[in-house]
């Protein structure tokens, strides 16, 4: 907190007058060439427990709401999730990536490290929901998120989609050009 700084409308205005002095050194300009480049991918992975047993369905049942565990059942048939993954590039200089999970910080941040955008922007609960995705590494620490009660995908399955997004970013960017990848 601010030296001398008290109370909530302390840190307010402290905080309001930092945002106004930002927005006075944005300048804002109308690129030449406007482009907007974007990929989209659908995967598919075995969940880690199986969702056909009935006693796991009965103590997701008990544990959730009865209505919230039957909208599950609709997400993992055949113990199967198709998590999506979206990656844009803005004017070949944002990328933004979003996938339908939550993902652990990990992901965005080692996908953000890898980039070579300008910037580069990752977004979770994007076209679904389809529960937590930690990292290889955490799931090996356990915890909640990581165990497989509420993190149903893969392991590496969020590795995996970063991995995707940061092929989708360096094509944009003219990296790759090959269909192949």
């Amino acid at each position: 907190r601010p030296e001398g700084v008290e109370g909530i409308e302390g840190f307010g205005k402290v905080l309001g007058d930092e945002v106004l002095a930002i927005n006075k050194k944005i300048e804002t300009s109308i690129p030449e060439n406007p482009q907007i480049q974007w990929a989209s991918h659908e995967f598919v992975y075995q969940t880690r427990i199986d969702f056909r047993n009935p006693i796991v369905k009965t103590l997701f049942a008990n544990a959730f709401f009865p209505e919230l565990a039957e909208c599950v059942y609709d997400l993992v048939q055949n113990n199967e999730l198709k998590p999506r993954l979206t990656t844009v590039l803005l004017n070949g200089r944002l990328a933004m990536v979003g996938g339908s999970g939550e993902f652990f910080c990990q992901h965005s941040n080692r996908l953000k490290e890898r980039s070579r955008a300008e910037k580069t922007l990752f977004f979770g609960y994007c076209n679904g929901h389809h529960m937590y995705f930690p990292t290889v590494e955490a799931a090996a620490e356990g915890g909640y998120g990581a165990d497989s009660t509420v993190s149903w995908v893969s392991l590496g399955a969020g590795e995996e989609m970063m991995n995707q997004a940061l092929i989708d970013i360096y094509t944009m960017l003219g990296k790759f050009t090959s269909p192949e990848m």
